[in-house]
């Protein structure tokens, strides 16, 4: 929705986006987000200004608006206790991608030397992180063709490494999800968790963004989540996201513990802007989709 606010400016009309949906409130020349929710861009077009609005920390995407957190999870109840067959299978293969010889120590094309105690697996160089997500995803395509289950492995193959980057996985997705294609843009990352609980594959996904220093876009697998993890009880107060794994280091310090998502996994927040990130759904992986076989 759109509204037309005259003042000292003229006549301008702002658009408050979040995410997939558009909600809108006018002042007198200055544009407001929604409750529970924040500006991060301005777009000035054509004497048109569109404030971009995300939802602030603790709150997320929900039914047309920002709802707190742990009110969501209460709504939509809690995931199963324990794993199906299917996210025991994604699970396994999402082991088998982390332990392939591209995610040794060192990797051939690294140049890092000093490491830190990583106890929960394999370690690869942060230098390298807009080239570890892909990799990861392009892996994880290989290993569900390895297991006879339908795959992006044609359209993104491991051995095309970098074409496309990651920013262009992502704009492929999106295209995919506009055309009714084989992915699906779902509404918020509880979705997307309680998919991958399902043993759906989900992938987050991030645009790069030169304008604001990012220059390269992101891609992270969403993990099914343990039984009986409490989400809302995991990591610090900060996190917020699904559990995800992309290829990469994090930082996930308690003490001198440290999470490693090659391995293991971290609240998506770790991984990139919660906020800013979209869920795709594989659909041939959808236990409930038709396209299942």
């Amino acid at each position: 929705m759109n509204h037309k606010s005259l003042g000292i400016y003229g006549a301008i009309r702002i658009g408050m986006l979040i995410g997939y949906f558009a909600l809108t409130t006018v002042q007198t020349a200055v544009a407001q987000c929604p409750p529970n929710s924040e500006p991060y861009k301005e777009e000035i077009s054509g004497g048109q200004i569109t404030v971009h609005c995300r939802c602030k920390k603790g709150y997320v995407k929900f039914e047309g608006g920002c709802e707190n957190e742990e009110i969501v999870w209460k709504r939509i109840g809690r995931p199963t206790k324990e794993f199906t067959a299917r996210s025991a299978e994604l699970v396994a293969a999402l082991n088998t991608i982390s332990a392939m010889p591209i995610f040794e120590v060192p990797r051939p094309d690294s140049e890092e030397t000093e490491r830190g105690p990583l106890p929960k697996g394999r370690p690869v160089d942060r230098v390298l992180l807009h080239k570890n997500c892909q990799t990861f995803f392009r892996a994880l395509g290989e290993e569900l063709s390895r297991r006879k289950l339908e795959s992006w492995n044609l359209s993104f193959p491991l051995k095309e490494l970098g074409n496309p980057m990651a920013d262009g996985i992502v704009a492929a997705m999106e295209n995919a999800h506009r055309t009714a294609g084989k992915w699906k843009k779902l509404s918020n990352w509880i979705e997307a968790q309680n998919k991958s609980n399902e043993g759906a594959i989900v992938i987050g996904g991030l645009r790069a963004d030169p304008g604001r220093g990012r220059n390269y876009g992101h891609l992270a697998v969403v993990v099914p989540m343990p039984p009986d993890t409490d989400l809302l009880t995991f990591g610090d107060k900060s996190d917020s996201g699904p559990l995800v794994r992309d290829g990469n280091e994090h930082s996930y310090s308690r003490g001198r513990k440290v999470s490693l998502s090659t391995w293991g996994a971290v609240r998506a927040s770790r991984a990139m802007p919660l906020n800013e990130t979209g869920w795709y759904l594989w659909k041939p992986s959808d236990p409930s989709s038709q396209q299942q076989k």
